[in-house]
């Protein structure tokens, strides 16, 4: 597994997709509608959800609807982070991340498939249950985004019924 995040990483600091000047942590933290840290206080994959928001706003705003690395490789890296979270200092930032990066991915293209959409409900929702209350509350935007970002991605009644069945 410590493979596939290093594959990703790389292809990430690749740029294949160059951030625009635009898209700096402002832009990401007003989207978050959280404080975000200097680059220097946040953990390694805290910087690498944010550089995936970024490479997918960068994006979108170029028109693009695919990036150069993989969709899946990528989830699967964000739900392996999720798993680790009582190991970061700042556990609303991580999982406000890591649901922002999910939600970007959701408007990239291929569609996810019906079993990753299960991973995914499944790991955020013990991630949020697993929350202390009070970060819950904090969390109920990001994670309703999601969901909305979720059921977008193919708007019709199986999905629907799909992401009821798996909450």
């Amino acid at each position: 597994m410590c493979r596939l995040f290093r594959r990703l990483r790389r292809l990430i600091s690749c740029n294949k997709v160059a951030p625009l000047e635009v898209l700096e942590q402002p832009a990401v933290s007003d989207v978050l509608g959280i404080h975000i840290p200097s680059a220097a206080l946040l953990d390694k994959d805290q910087l690498y959800l944010l550089g995936i928001i970024q490479d997918c706003q960068a994006a979108r705003l170029r028109g693009l609807r695919t990036l150069k690395y993989s969709k899946e490789e990528t989830t699967k890296a964000i739900l392996n982070i999720l798993v680790h979270l009582e190991y970061f200092r700042d556990r609303p930032l991580s999982l406000a991340l890591a649901f922002e990066a999910l939600l970007q991915l959701s408007f990239m293209r291929p569609h996810f498939s019906p079993s990753m959409v299960s991973a995914i409900l499944h790991r955020t929702t013990e991630a949020v249950l697993g929350s202390a209350e009070e970060d819950k509350e904090e969390l109920k935007r990001p994670f309703q985004s999601l969901l909305g970002g979720l059921l977008l991605e193919a708007p019709n009644t199986s999905t629907l019924l799909q992401l009821l069945t798996d909450l």
